[in-house]
């Protein structure tokens, strides 16, 4: 029973034009042989890129004893942003029936990135240590 409800997910998500992140279908690479296909949903696209660069930059931060973190969230920002331009255009205009758990992630994105901002704003406000007290 679990396994057909974890195939029927993954047949949703497909028809959603979403391919979900290491289906059942697809096995980890052995390590040593990884393919260009980083997140094994069996395609070479804009998230295996997106995945090898973030692995790139906190590598290197790691190795250079640094911390980047305004560099990772501008390149975790961009990111969001092509999604959504990219669910968007998924979307178009026409008025159909969207499944409830996209409905639900488009919702709790929008208010993660809303509480973000705000709580970046008021840390600036305040000039918390480490933030540089600017008021736009």
């Amino acid at each position: 029973m679990k396994k057909q409800l974890i195939n029927e997910a993954f047949r949703l998500q497909q028809l959603a034009g979403i391919m979900p992140i290491n289906s059942l279908n697809e096995k980890l690479d052995a390590v040593g042989h990884e393919d260009s296909d980083v997140n094994n949903d069996g395609y070479k696209d804009e998230s295996d890129k997106y995945i090898l660069n973030h692995r790139k930059v906190i590598s290197k931060n790691i190795s250079e004893g640094e911390d980047h973190e305004v560099a990772m969230a501008q390149a975790s920002l961009k990111a969001i942003i092509s999604s959504a331009s990219q669910l968007m255009n998924k979307i178009g205009q026409e008025e159909i029936n969207i499944p409830a758990w996209i409905q639900d992630h488009i919702t709790n994105s929008e208010n993660y990135i809303e509480q973000a901002n705000q709580g970046y704003h008021q840390l600036c406000d305040k000039g918390e240590e480490g933030v540089e007290v600017s008021i736009m």
